[in-house]
């Protein structure tokens, strides 16, 4: 009787990348009757369809049936076991399917291990708790004692999205999971597993559940780790759940009235701890959840998106705006590209001083045509009653050495004495309003 390798058992190779491997393998392997290793080998080696790559002996193929290998096993060597595997197949496979599926399960087992080998960066790192979970964790009711199982089993790259499924669901109560998840994570401490706290409390940043998990570590004296959760949270809060709490900050329930300087510094906290292709995703998410927006301010949806525009115009470092402003511009949302920097623009005419710093930097990364598109606005805003004053800004844009947009802030200065000169005329004799001449002529 041939004596067959058996399945590892989840003691000795846990859930994850390599398990589904080798689950994979093992059902190859029954299907093709178990065949003797040696005569495998045999096989193999004499390779006479000239379709392996590998020449795994006997041991080799114990080995990869074994998963001896914490890492990714050598591809050619699976290889030349699954196209030989696959011919003794009941099943009658096409062996080059069989190959690429199972070089698609290969490849996850080398990006996980990979992960696992990068030192700890990928603890901080938000793409880790963002992948999909592995097929043998996927259907499993993840607990926190799986989180110890998978950590000393060094399966590092797994623990993220497990934590984040074993303890902050977004479906449940803030309060009781921040009652569970939190002694947990400060137990790890003492466990001497201070990665797998970080983990547990970097999952909770990218929730919901945030602000009671900041909460609650200001009371149980963690100042450190309520900065750690805080700074996480503002850099790379999820785009979805940020967007329901500016909504949130910009009038929760029947309250139009909600303080103004929640939103305000709540919006500063995020824009400043973000890179300029992050908002340039964030304004393009945005606009998507408000397809009518028109920065009028008309609902809590409006409010919120339109907050966001001031925010930036106004608090963004002149450097980062700027580059926003490229990113925008070089990278456009198929749907809102044009849009969003427009709006912007708005914002940036009506709330920016000095506007200055911000048009010389524009210059400087060449976009100077964006100059004249924002300078175009504060013609709309002079003459809808702005208190920004013309000549100040021609003042001080001379003064700043930015002769050309000077010289456009005096012409739109003389156009807007035209339109109201014109509007003026136009409304004794039931003529066009100045918005109406301003659509005309493009500006609005």
């Amino acid at each position: 009787m041939v004596q067959r390798v058996m399945m590892p058992s989840e003691d000795e190779v846990g859930p994850g990348p390599r398990r589904d491997l080798l689950l994979a393998l093992h059902e190859l392997y029954r299907d093709a009757g178990y065949p003797g290793l040696r005569p495998l080998a045999d096989e193999i080696d004499k390779n006479e369809d000239e379709r392996a790559l590998g020449r795994p002996g006997r041991e080799g193929i114990a080995a990869l049936l074994r998963g001896a290998s914490t890492s990714a096993p050598e591809w050619a060597n699976m290889q030349a076991l699954v196209w030989t595997l696959a011919k003794h197949s009941h099943r009658r496979p096409d062996g080059d399917v069989e190959v690429s599926r199972f070089h698609a399960l290969w490849l996850a087992v080398d990006a996980y291990a990979a992960a696992s080998a990068g030192g700890d960066g990928w603890v901080d790192d938000p793409a880790a708790y963002a992948r999909p979970l592995p097929d043998g964790l996927r259907d499993r009711s993840l607990r926190a004692q799986d989180l110890v199982k998978l950590y000393h089993q060094g399966e590092f790259a797994v623990l993220p999205t497990a934590a984040s499924a074993a303890l902050w669901p977004p479906d449940k109560d803030s309060a009781s999971l921040v009652e569970t998840a939190l002694p947990f994570a400060l137990s790890q401490y003492e466990e001497r597993r201070p990665l797998l706290a970080r983990v547990v409390l970097n999952a909770g940043a990218l929730t919901r559940h945030h602000g009671h998990l900041e909460r609650e570590l200001v009371y149980a004296h963690r100042p450190q780790d309520r900065e750690q959760v805080r700074q996480f949270c503002l850099a790379h809060l999820p785009h979805d759940v940020l967007w329901e709490e500016l909504k949130a900050y910009s009038g929760p329930g029947d309250n139009p009235d909600y303080p103004r300087n929640l939103r305000a510094r709540y919006l500063t906290d995020i824009i400043t701890h973000r890179n300029a292709t992050d908002l340039a995703a964030l304004l393009a998410h945005l606009a998507r959840k408000v397809p009518g927006y028109a920065g009028d301010d008309k609902t809590y949806d409006d409010i919120a998106l339109h907050s966001l525009y001031r925010a930036l115009a106004e608090h963004s470092d002149v450097q980062a705006l700027s580059e926003l402003l490229a990113v925008l511009a070089e990278e456009p949302d198929a749907d809102h590209g044009p849009d969003l920097s427009q709006h912007l623009w708005g914002e940036i005419a009506r709330a920016r001083s000095p506007l200055a710093p911000l048009l010389s930097a524009l210059r400087e990364n060449g976009q100077a045509w964006q100059t004249t598109s924002i300078l175009r606005r504060t013609l709309t805003i002079d003459v809808m009653g702005s208190r920004r004053n013309d000549l100040e800004l021609v003042d001080e844009l001379s003064q700043a050495g930015l002769a050309e947009d000077a010289d456009t802030a005096a012409f739109m200065s003389q156009l807007t004495e035209v339109v109201h000169l014109l509007a003026s005329t136009h409304t004794r004799t039931g003529g066009p309003t100045r918005t109406d001449i301003l659509k005309r002529w493009g500006y609005l």
